[in-house]
């Protein structure tokens, strides 16, 4: 019988590993992504059921909140559930437990059903509402404000996406755009800091023919906005993101 929560335990493959020896964050986003696309099957509420209705999941909004990311090798655990459906939206919250049993990772996200053919959120059918269980317990909370727009681009870097970054919907993978935001920072930044949080908006589509460009902006501190744009000026991602000096 389905249930509000899943939780899976996954062990992080030695090369998910960044330099710093845990797993990026490209990995980190598939993890999520793949618990949520099993909780959805199980509720029967999944890729396979909604295509039959001309449906997929979109994932509009990503938060993390990082104690630390996991070491590769290390075993981690991943429960996720609905929380809230706000409007036409559907929210799921995440945590991540380290191998010690200790929360490392909390996450809110954001998910919309879309048209496959007009490639538009729509409300969707009333029986995915019907399917779906939720707790209202939350693993983590929206910032006030969503990301914002970048307007001085300080840095930027050219992205040129791949056939392995397109996903089973023909665009690229959330998981592939998140890691896009990082590829504007220096290695030695990369090198010597620890992202502490993440706030993602996704905003449009973006597929193995667009010219990509990446860029970000110190807003204050440690703390900057990025986005991700296609070459026709359209923001495929906006996000902020927090950092912290590494201990390592």
């Amino acid at each position: 019988m389905p249930r509000a929560h899943l939780r899976r335990r996954l062990r992080v493959p030695f090369h998910h590993a960044d330099p710093t020896g845990s797993a990026g964050i490209v990995a980190l986003a598939g993890y999520l992504q793949q618990a949520a696309g099993e909780h959805a099957e199980q509720l029967g509420v999944g890729a396979e059921r909604l295509a039959r209705d001309g449906l997929f999941w979109v994932l509009t909004r990503l938060f993390l909140r990082i104690d630390r990311m996991p070491r590769g090798g290390e075993m981690i655990e991943i429960d996720t559930w609905p929380s809230q459906r706000p409007r036409q939206l559907y929210m799921r919250d995440f945590r991540v437990f380290g191998e010690d049993g200790a929360a490392i990772i909390e996450s809110a996200s954001m998910w919309a059903l879309i048209d496959g053919a007009r490639r538009k959120a729509v409300k969707g059918p009333e029986w995915v509402a019907d399917q779906v269980i939720y707790d209202e317990a939350r693993a983590a909370v929206f910032p006030d404000k969503a990301p914002v727009r970048v307007e001085r681009e300080e840095r930027t870097v050219d992205v040129t996406p791949r056939w392995t970054d397109i996903d089973i919907n023909g665009h690229v993978n959330n998981a592939n755009l998140v890691g896009w935001l990082l590829e504007a920072f220096r290695s030695d930044w990369l090198a010597t800091h620890t992202l502490s949080a993440l706030d993602v908006a996704f905003r449009s589509e973006c597929t193995r023919d667009d010219a990509v460009r990446s860029s970000v902006t110190r807003i204050v501190g440690e703390n900057f906005a990025h986005a991700v744009r296609r070459g026709d000026g359209a923001e495929c991602v906006r996000a902020q993101s927090w950092w912290r000096r590494s201990d390592r």
